[in-house]
């Protein structure tokens, strides 16, 4: 007699969803969650005549919030406005319209020491639309910065056909990470994409 032995696995799958937050004039701290208009996750849309300023900051130091947009679908005449900072007189990052955000990300920049964006939305008359956007936090990236050394005040002139060798060993990035490429703009219409620390350029235009 064979005894067969089955082993059945069972796999408990738990599903974690994220909060959901309305838009509303409301501070909002915190890392990870769905915005939404006020239709909510029904995706009924918002309604005529709204005006909201909502601030989103992250919940932890040093972190900086990011918006990526799933949906964005503004009724003509409705406006989104998106602030680099905790209130309205921090620099404005866009004022967008229609599906200017549609699949986009926002950030808070490196410059942004709050890390919190602060968004102002309003709609007319007419029409609606509908928005969702995932929140995150990250930390927030600086721009390498690119270095060139030469005597002041100098003006440089280069006859047609020269050569002229480029390096850019001053440049550095931000603390943490290195400088994977370099993208070089030479100023006649010509650009060099994928190159390294060195190069070199004939300038051949007049």
């Amino acid at each position: 007699m064979k005894n067969t032995i089955f082993i059945i696995l069972i796999f408990i799958v738990q599903v974690a969803f994220s909060q959901v937050r309305i838009i509303s004039n409301a501070n909002i701290n915190d890392c990870d969650f769905t915005f939404y208009d006020t239709g909510g996750v029904n995706a009924s849309g918002y309604s005529a005549n709204q005006d909201f300023t909502t601030t989103i900051c992250p919940d932890a130091a040093n972190q900086a919030i990011v918006m990526t947009w799933f949906t964005f679908t503004l009724g003509a005449g409705d406006t989104m406005e998106i602030y680099d900072g905790n209130s309205t007189a921090a620099p404005l990052l866009g004022t967008y319209v229609n599906d200017d955000l549609n699949n986009i990300t926002a950030y808070a920049s490196i410059n942004n020491p709050t890390g919190c964006l602060t968004l102002h939305f309003t709609s007319d008359g007419a029409d609606n639309g509908v928005f969702n956007a995932s929140v995150k936090c990250e930390i927030p990236c600086a721009y390498p910065i690119a270095g060139v050394s030469a005597p002041s005040n100098t003006l440089f002139q280069i006859c047609k056909g020269t050569t002229v060798n480029f390096d850019g060993a001053g440049s550095h990035p931000q603390p943490g990470f290195t400088i994977d490429e370099y993208h070089w703009d030479f100023g006649d219409q010509t650009n060099e994409n994928n190159a390294g620390t060195t190069t070199s350029h004939t300038f051949n235009n007049t």
